[in-house]
């Protein structure tokens, strides 16, 4: 049985205005414009990719999914359905 079998399948969660989602490819483009405001990938305090490497941080984490060792999520701002960060 895969590891990723042995987990809580991931599903959209909603609270307070603010929708997660299961990350996937189709956040892309939004990690990148939220990772572009401030140059947030320069501070210690957080993890956030330079835009130019969202992509990389979403196939990683979709691996991660796959073995069963994490889960990220998309933070959607429910108002304008704007990504607004991940987990």
């Amino acid at each position: 049985m895969p590891a990723a079998d042995l987990y809580v399948q991931p599903r959209p969660m909603r609270k307070l205005g603010v929708r997660l989602e299961p990350l996937e490819q189709e956040h892309i483009p939004g990690i990148k414009l939220a990772a572009a405001d401030g140059q947030l990938w320069q501070l210690r305090v957080t993890s956030v990719p330079e835009p130019e490497r969202a992509e990389d941080y979403v196939q990683s984490a979709l691996a991660a999914r796959a073995e069963g060792s994490r889960l990220h999520f998309a933070v959607i701002e429910e108002a304008s359905n704007v990504l607004i960060g991940c987990t």
